[in-house]
């Protein structure tokens, strides 16, 4: 168990692996005929071993699904009797008291994890921890989904609503107390989350939850057609009544659900299938309890992953609109007693179809409206599609009514964070959380991000995980490695407000560039390139090399550290055909105006190039509002990732654009491995040849947690940072080369120190870590501190005090 939350189901030693096998197998022993049978079954210490092998090599052995993602067959769930063995008038009193304390359990221990994240007292899925505001939110959401559930079955709680931790504290205590040693142990082994991502823990145990809700309401519509079938209508209501009021008591469950952070859930479902409570075994045991799928949903992929359920279809299982038919054939039912079941029915349908909305906007939410899902379905098309689904067929059913329970924009959006000057900040309890993921932030005070920013701890398990696919290869890998390259290629579409398939990537920059260099003759008169001398080296030195095919560079000199835009814009006219500038200057911080200068382009019929390996991270840019044409960047800098560059071309050039310096990855039939006639789709026309994968792979864990924060936060957090650094620098009499408007700021303050590699070097045996580049550069990020700043300024100003004098 140790090992599996090291490091996630999906990332798991396979060498482990195989030991476990053994072990498996030698909890069977032949049977007559030579089958092997398990030595025992139940919650016998043999049989719950042998059930936690089963669902812990799910994936080794091929059968990863919903069920065994959440450990089911671990769990006590209520179990369903027939309707034709139990009786109609069977006692339901012990199966409604399994479910709630299973699901006071359930509930109870996510709210334990919390406190324990919290307080730092596990290290358990350490990705990602929440802010201590969600979390406070998390703890009133539990309390509430488990109010009910108390007292029903006669527990309580001491009074701290003041308090939420306090009362999650109590909560637990209670559950625990109310434990057996072996529900202790089922619930103890049934958390295999697929990642270490911290929202994982809530998202299992909820969907363990909600499934553990819909096993209990197959119980209730069981007990429903038996008293169909007998004629005992007021049984049959109540019953009916009784479901619905479990679904309407579950409704919290959506509420604690959307709280989770999306770029969190985003990230651990690319390892998951079929992980939706929709796509569950009990769900479409309910559905087709409540009435006959149609053949077209019978044979769709959601009810062939659940072949159990459809065999019993199939197989003649009655369902409450046919109990309810055949009652009133058979006169079993007066007029009275049909108003009254009609009545339920409706009710109960209702709550199962604000279930549905909920749910898909849920999913919406966090996934937007065509990202594909996971559970055998096309994602959130499909739960659009099948929300609106009759309940019944023997009773009309509305649209249900909103209803406040339920509203996921009133009670589950998280509390915001603190606002300075109408800019979300990060909290201290966030910035901890995100800072425990960065290792290196542990071994120095690092303020380089602009040369090399800090790599996540989870780029670790991407790296085991890309040696276990060497030491293991498979040809296969292929498709999930482009998989994962489109992923991130379109990650970085999103933060910089692209669409899908405008972005590609490659090795570095540079190669990039010359692609697009490649796509243009440089006939005079319109041949020029305009630049200018706060560009990065390789920019020029491209051009210059094109000068062989007729290209002009023609290089602005800004006549210091900050951009002279007048003279850039001076020089753009109608002989030029490209405009390629920095967004932000390496040498000095300095950002430019890309909308003056992308106007003037445009004016005059040139293109704009943006290098924007400065900026993307810790600046905004938004690609889609400038209408810039080409962007360049990388990961490796802000972006807090490794050797790997990006490329955006608006997508009404793509078309007519084919660049010279090509591979055949950009062709229209590249993965047939066939010779291509014409060029890929989208930006994949600015593919190379075979690319590497890696790099994109470890850079995704950083860009995944900078999209969760949102650029805004980062933004303001960089510029708390620079400011602190310039008013320090101002104080000691420091000159400062980068600009003081923090509209005119990137992400690293320029400073002249006298001897600056020298100053750089002493610091950094003080493991004080910046960089130099002519001058000394202070990059903070949003991992960063001002107590940080703070203590670089003052080991800084020591060391210019020893130079003045």
């Amino acid at each position: 168990m140790a090992e599996l939350h090291r490091t996630g189901k999906h990332f798991v030693d396979k060498e482990l692996l195989a030991l476990l096998d053994q072990v498996r197998a030698e909890t069977t022993v032949p049977a007559a005929g030579g089958t092997a049978v398990p030595v025992a079954k139940g919650h016998t210490p043999i049989g719950l071993l042998r059930d936690f092998l089963d669902v812990t090599l799910d994936k080794w052995d091929g059968r990863y699904d919903y069920r065994s993602y959440l450990a089911l067959n671990l769990l006590p769930m209520t179990t369903a009797p027939e309707p034709d063995g139990a009786g109609a008038e069977v006692d339901l009193t012990e199966p409604r008291r399994q479910r709630d304390r299973l699901f006071l359990q359930l509930i109870a221990d996510i709210l334990a994890f919390e406190l324990a994240a919290q307080t730092g007292t596990t290290d358990l899925l350490p990705m990602h921890r929440p802010a201590a505001s969600l979390v406070t939110k998390r703890y009133r959401l539990g309390l509430r989904a488990t109010s009910p559930v108390l007292t029903r079955i006669g527990l309580c709680i001491p009074d701290t609503a003041a308090d939420p931790a306090a009362a999650a504290t109590a909560l637990h205590a209670v559950a625990l107390a109310d434990q057996t040693a072996a529900e202790r142990t089922a619930l103890g082994v049934s958390l295999l989350p697929v990642y270490v991502m911290h929202d994982e823990y809530l998202f299992i145990r909820v969907l363990q939850a909600y499934e553990c809700t819909f096993a209990s309401l197959a119980v209730e519509l069981h007990a429903t057609i038996s008293a169909l079938s007998e004629g005992l209508a007021h049984l049959a209501a109540e019953r009916l009544a009784y479901a619905r009021e479990q679904l309407d008591l579950a409704a919290p469950l959506f509420s604690l659900l959307a709280t989770m952070q999306p770029d969190s859930f985003r990230t651990f479902r690319v390892y998951t299938e079929g992980a939706s409570a929709i796509q569950s075994r009990s769900y479409k045991l309910v559905e087709s309890l409540c009435r006959l799928p149609e053949d077209s949903r019978l044979a769709s992929a959601a009810y062939r992953a659940a072949p159990e359920i459809r065999e019993r279809v199939l197989a003649g299982q009655l369902s409450v609109d046919q109990a309810y038919q055949s009652a009133i054939r058979a006169g079993r039912l007066t007029k009275s007693e049909q108003h009254l079941i009609e009545q339920r029915m409706r009710e109960f349908a209702t709550a199962l179809l604000q279930w549905r909305q909920t749910h898909y906007r849920l999913a919406t939410r966090m996934l937007g409206t065509t990202r594909p899902g996971t559970g055998y379905t096309e994602g959130t098309p499909y739960l659009a599609a099948i929300r609106s689904i009759p309940v019944f067929t023997t009773v009309a059913q509305d649209s249900p009514p909103a209803r406040t329970d339920w509203r996921l924009n009133q009670v589950s959006e998280p509390d915001p964070e603190p606002v300075v000057d109408g800019t979300r900040q990060l909290d201290d309890d966030s910035r901890a959380a995100l800072r425990a993921q960065f290792p290196l932030l542990q071994t120095c005070v690092y303020l380089n991000s602009n040369s090399t920013g800090a790599v996540p701890q989870a780029a670790q398990n991407v790296l085991t995980h890309y040696w276990e696919t060497l030491r293991t290869w498979r040809d296969d890998v292929w498709m999930g490695w482009h998989d994962g390259l489109q992923r991130y290629a379109d990650g970085i579409a999103t933060f910089i407000g692209a669409p899908p398939g405008s972005v590609i990537t490659d090795a570095n920059l540079s190669t990039l560039l010359a692609r697009v260099a490649s796509c243009f003759d440089y006939r005079a008169p319109r041949n020029r390139v305009v630049t200018t001398n706060l560009e990065f080296p390789t920019v020029p030195f491209i051009w210059q090399a094109y000068g062989r095919y007729g290209a002009q560079l023609d290089m602005v000199d800004s006549g210091g550290p900050q951009f002279d835009e007048d003279a850039l814009e001076k020089r753009i006219d109608e002989r030029t055909l490209l405009v390629c500038v920095p967004h932000a200057s390496y040498s000095s911080g300095a950002t430019i105006d890309l909308s003056r200068l992308v106007t003037r382009a445009h004016d005059v019929g040139a293109l704009v190039v943006v290098d924007a390996f400065q900026s993307v991270g810790v600046m905004p840019l938004d690609v889609a509002a400038l209408g810039v044409d080409f962007v360049l960047g990388g990961a490796h800098k802000w972006l807090c990732g490794v050797g790997t560059a990006f490329l955006y071309v608006r997508p009404e050039l793509l078309p007519v654009l084919e660049p010279a310096a090509t591979g055949w990855q950009a062709g229209d039939r590249a993965l047939t491995f066939q010779p291509s006639t014409g060029w890929a789709a989208g930006a994949q026309r600015f593919a190379g040849g075979t690319p590497f994968p890696l790099t994109s792979l470890v850079s995704q864990a950083g860009l995944d947690l900078l999209t969760g924060l949102g650029i805004d936060a980062i933004r303001a957090h960089s510029l708390a940072c620079t400011e602190r650094i310039l008013t320090r620098a101002e104080a000691a009499g420091i000159p400062v080369v980068s600009p003081v408007e923090p509209h005119r700021r990137g992400g690293v303050m320029c400073l002249d120190v006298p001897d600056g590699e020298a100053v750089k070097r002493r610091l950094a045996e003080r493991n004080l870590i910046c960089s130099w580049r002519r001058y000394l550069r202070v990059g903070p990020h949003v991992y960063n501190t001002l107590d940080e700043i703070d203590e670089f300024m003052d080991a800084l100003e020591q060391e210019w005090r020893g130079i003045r004098r």
